[in-house]
């Protein structure tokens, strides 16, 4: 008979810690590059569901100075190096990060978007082909899972084929990469550019997301890649308030049983 009862309480136990967790789809961290400059190797987020907008509140950051297994961009500091901030006054679709997920509508903004350049400068050449930037979004909350990446794109200056390489680790920034997906940029920013996503399989309370440029379509001399509105999306498992509450009284049942049966 309290073998029975210490099974009860034990299932009980487990289907509590199961039922009380909370699911809810939110935007985990985006990126707008508004008010960036040719001088950041590094951008916060300042869209985010989870801790607040605002760089102040950023649970996420691109990677593209040689930390966290990013290669370094910065082939040349006076312009930004293979990675410059531009400001073509053309819009990229993707959802606007201030209505959050989800819409299918132009950004409202033309602000700064990020590019990566093929090509001669003032001061020599600079080349992003084969560079990997690392996006790393912080364990703030939980379990993340149903990951979604998301974006607008475009070639700035004419039309062609330029690829982009995404892949996901769940592990560290620098190993366990997989789920390799590869996007082939093809409208020009003019023609309204691309928006773009891919879903991952996998869940944890901490992942990373690295970007690749170039591969059989590499990028071209002279027609720089541009990127805007990276928007990372996702289901966010929470305790809910009454979980911690419930199993505090299940372990004290258990505590209580276990006394009573050394009697």
């Amino acid at each position: 008979m309290k073998n029975n009862t210490m099974k009860k309480i034990l299932l009980t136990t487990a289907l509590i810690g199961l039922s009380t967790y909370a699911s809810a789809a939110v935007l985990i961290s985006g990126w707008s590059f508004t008010g960036a400059t040719n001088a950041n190797t590094t951008f916060l987020s300042d869209f985010s569901d989870v801790t607040g907008d605002g760089t102040g509140n950023a649970n996420g950051t691109i990677y593209m100075d040689g930390t966290n297994g990013s290669d370094s961009f910065s082939q040349n500091a006076t312009f930004g190096g293979a990675e410059a901030i531009t400001t073509p006054g053309t819009q990229l679709p993707n959802s606007d990060l201030t209505t959050r997920f989800g819409t299918p509508s132009m950004t409202t903004s033309t602000n700064e978007m990020v590019q990566f350049v093929n090509g001669n400068t003032f001061a020599g050449p600079v080349n992003a082909n084969g560079l990997s930037f690392v996006i790393a979004v912080d364990a703030t909350a939980g379990l993340y899972e149903n990951i979604v990446l998301s974006y607008g794109a475009g070639l700035q200056n004419s039309a062609g084929n330029t690829d982009i390489s995404w892949s996901i680790s769940y592990t560290s920034a620098e190993a366990g990469f997989g789920e390799l997906v590869t996007d082939t940029i093809s409208s020009s920013l003019a023609s309204g550019g691309s928006a773009l996503s891919h879903s991952f399989a996998g869940s944890a309370s901490q992942f990373w997301i690295k970007g690749t440029i170039g591969g059989t379509n590499p990028l071209a001399d002279g027609n720089p890649f541009v990127m805007d509105n990276i928007q990372i999306t996702g289901d966010v498992l929470v305790p809910e308030p009454s979980t911690y509450a419930a199993l505090g009284g299940i372990l004290a049942l258990c505590f209580v049983a276990l006394r009573r049966r050394r009697k």
